[in-house]
């Protein structure tokens, strides 16, 4: 898998970008506000990158932060949702606002945007909320610790659960440091 690419902008598409590292250019499709914020071609990028392997290609989607990856992965398991879909979803809502749309119910807000009907509006309410709402409640520190798990080689179910585990043990005064160590302790000795 690819986890990010960093390199020049070359090319700018209605909805991608065209980063060449080291002389290959790789199209990758992004969110409409990255495509806005940056000022044409020429300039550095990182992008961390979602690869979706189909019968006969090979497609890229990037992300400037690591919860915008996670929101698009998440959208991808919503049934009836698709990659160009949770593309477009989140060009038309920022992580924050399609997070507080979903935990609210908010249907009317998930069906202004184009190719969202109710019924897959009420899907993602449905089968997104749960995890906006554990993800919420946490301190964005014990989400890196997750992250950092995860980035380590365990599954975001494995690291989620011993977070939780430590975190109930010891409580929130202990640093993401400590807490990815304990959970490395934890996860080698099952």
């Amino acid at each position: 898998m690819i986890a990010h690419i960093r390199g020049v902008v070359e090319g700018m598409e209605e909805d991608a970008v065209v980063v060449d590292v080291n002389g290959i250019g790789y199209r990758i499709f992004v969110p409409a506000d990255i495509i806005e914020s940056l000022g044409g071609c020429g300039e550095e990028i990182k992008l961390l990158t979602h690869l979706q392997m189909k019968d006969d290609e090979m497609v890229l989607y990037g992300f400037l932060d690591s919860y915008e990856l996670e929101i698009f992965q998440a959208l991808l398991g919503v049934s009836g949702v698709g990659a160009k879909t949770a593309l477009t979803i989140l060009s038309s809502l920022k992580p924050d606002l399609l997070q507080s749309a979903v935990i609210s119910g908010d249907i009317d807000k998930l069906t202004s945007i184009k190719g969202i009907g109710k019924k897959t509006a009420s899907r993602i309410v449905l089968e997104l909320g749960e995890r906006l709402v554990v993800r919420k409640t946490l301190p964005k520190k014990f989400n890196d610790a997750i992250e950092g798990l995860v980035t380590l080689g365990y599954s975001k179910n494995e690291a989620e659960n011993v977070v939780k585990q430590i975190l109930d043990e010891k409580g929130e005064e202990i640093s993401v440091e400590d807490i990815i160590k304990e959970g490395l302790r934890r996860l080698t000795s099952n």
